[in-house]
């Protein structure tokens, strides 16, 4: 006869022996993150004093590039002993970040392209390989660490928030000193939209409501176009795709999202009255035909493309041949990753994306509650690479720790189903 209260007492001492072994090791990890949260805020308070688009003027950038490195280093460090601890585990994402970075190496191997810029493409890169990875490694094994990841995301979106409303008063006075009397355009409204999709994850829902207000608000000052066609796009999908996962219908979505663009319009309406019609001439016909010179440097560009040789058309002039051929970004992430890369560097930006979508995709087949989020960020990246930069640009590090977080805990789901 089995002595029921013995084994049960046995069960109980073998599991107190498990959480007292497993518990250093927790707080190992915890202390990892909590040295990574460190380095991006000192990485934020840096590039926050040094960024042109803060002051309208660049500073030494040497400890940004220094953080970064680090950075780097650090996560390097994860990548390899989580692969020594838990097995190297890749997603379809992963692979598409692995495939940029290796291709934008091969092209400049070839072609020989600018070294500083090709060594930022590169580091990027690598940066969102990482990323991704620890996220999405480090939640899948540590699901109870997710309310210090989003303390940690609240506390660096509430310290952009304040950059990019300091950024527009330190520009118009930087556009004072410099003799025009002009409102200025503030393109670090992009470093806050990045955290939409975080602040649409949070649970609390005082919180989420703030956190969207504050991101209202910095749209309507920046006066960046691009900002006032995203946002929108981003909270529309959040709701068709929460209506999906739900079986809700659509019909209440559709009201939400109408709902929103009319409070957000009436935002922009007195965003412009207040500029005195600043905002609202952006978007006349004549500015969004051109613009703001954008539709003839894409063409300029497209034709440049069409009239190279073979092997100039697959591998592309390497890094920094956009920025001798437009003098500038190319503002446009397929054209970039053509003109730099190749034909074929335009088909990885292709999967890349892809691959998001599929993920977003199949969240959205297993109802996952992670799939609206997912989705949001999907569209950010989309619509934004259309007519600017995000592939190589510093906050999209914020978009691939998302994308790396869902996964994480998608996966740390499944796993515990299967258990």
């Amino acid at each position: 006869m089995v002595n029921i209260e013995n084994t049960n007492h046995e069960k109980t001492l073998v599991a107190t022996e498990s959480f007292e072994q497993e518990l250093p090791e927790k707080r190992r990890f915890y202390y990892f993150l909590y040295l990574f949260a460190f380095l991006i805020l000192i990485y934020a308070i840096q590039d926050f004093q040094t960024s042109r688009n803060v002051t309208g003027t660049i500073g030494s950038r040497g400890g940004v590039h220094a953080t970064l490195l680090t950075i780097l280093v650090l996560l390097s460090l994860y990548y390899l002993y989580s692969i020594l601890l838990f097995g190297l585990s890749i997603s379809p994402v992963q692979i598409t970040l692995w495939g940029i970075f290796l291709w934008i190496a091969i092209v400049n191997l070839i072609q020989g392209g600018d070294e500083w810029i090709m060594a930022i493409h590169l580091g990027l890169s690598c940066l969102w390989i990482l990323s991704h990875h620890f996220f999405s490694s480090y939640l899948r094994h540590w699901k109870e660490a997710l309310p210090q990841v989003l303390v940690i995301v609240t506390l660096l979106f509430f310290f952009y928030t304040f950059s990019a409303l300091y950024a527009t008063q330190s520009l118009h006075s930087y556009l004072m000193r410099r003799g025009k009397d002009e409102i200025a355009v503030v393109n670090l409204v992009y470093s806050v939209i990045v955290f939409f999709p975080w602040v649409a994850l949070m649970k609390n829902r005082w919180v989420r409501m703030l956190g969207t207000g504050l991101i209202l608000l910095v749209v309507a000052v920046s006066m960046k176009r691009g900002a006032i066609v995203v946002v929108p796009l981003m909270w529309s999908a959040y709701l068709f795709v929460e209506a999906i996962v739900n079986k809700q219908g659509l019909i209440r979505p559709f009201a939400g999202a109408l709902f929103f663009i009319l409070i957000f319009g009436s935002g922009m309406i007195v965003a412009d009255l207040s500029s005195d019609g600043f905002l609202s001439k952006r978007f006349s016909s004549k500015e969004l035909a051109s613009g703001s010179g954008r539709t003839e440097a894409w063409i300029a560009g497209f034709e440049e493309i069409s009239k190279r040789p073979f092997v100039d058309l697959v591998f592309g002039y390497g890094s920094g041949g956009s920025l001798k051929f437009f003098g500038t970004g190319a503002h446009n992430e397929w054209l970039e990753f053509i003109f730099n890369f190749g034909v074929f560097g335009g088909v990885l930006y292709a999967l890349f994306l892809l691959s998001i979508f599929l993920q977003g995709l199949k969240l959205i087949i297993n109802s996952s509650p992670y799939a609206p989020t997912y989705m949001m960020a999907f569209v950010y990246v989309s619509v934004v690479g259309v007519f600017s930069g995000v592939y190589f640009v510093h906050h999209t590090f914020y978009i691939f720790a998302l994308l790396g977080t869902i996964e994480g805990l998608q996966l740390g789901d499944s796993k515990a189903l299967d258990i």
